[in-house]
């Protein structure tokens, strides 16, 4: 039974791989321009994006009053102040693991 069950994870793994070759992008290869990107893409893309890249704004100011309210406040009260990271997503290595992209 357990020599049954190695084959069939080393068969699970197996498709795994293959399946990950067949999703895996490459953006050095697939890079296309600003205008033909715009041009090519659909127009709920371009009337979206406006509300998407808006929310920006609002985001940066939100974590600017947070941060100026722990400041503040926390030491005040003897609350401990939080890291950031400790709950804000780092995304950055994910991405550059799955695009094959160097930023540095």
């Amino acid at each position: 039974m357990a020599q049954r069950l190695r084959e069939t994870e080393e068969a699970l793994y197996r498709e795994l791989r293959e399946e990950k070759e067949k999703i895996t992008c490459d953006f050095d290869e697939e890079r296309i321009g600003l205008w033909d990107y715009i041009r090519r893409g659909r127009i709920s893309y371009g009337l979206t994006a406006p509300v998407i890249y808006g929310m920006i704004v609002p985001a940066a100011i939100l974590d600017l009053s947070v941060t100026i309210y722990q400041a503040v406040c926390f030491p005040v009260y003897g609350i401990p102040k939080v890291r950031r990271r400790d709950y804000i997503a780092d995304l950055l290595p994910e991405f550059q693991a799955k695009s094959k992209v160097s930023l540095q």
